[in-house]
């Protein structure tokens, strides 16, 4: 259980460091996530 406490810590302060995670701004969040998905959508697939 330490183990997985630990790891997590480290995602999540590597995510905040580099704004991908917005713990404390769901609205910042889901602006983030919805600008993120739109790069998604317009990333090429095998049938283009």
């Amino acid at each position: 259980m330490d183990e997985a406490i630990e790891a997590h810590h480290k995602i999540a302060t590597y995510m905040i460091e580099n704004e991908m995670y917005h713990a404390y701004d769901i609205k910042e969040q889901i602006k983030h996530d919805l600008k993120k998905a739109d790069v998604a959508l317009e990333m090429p697939t095998e049938n283009n």
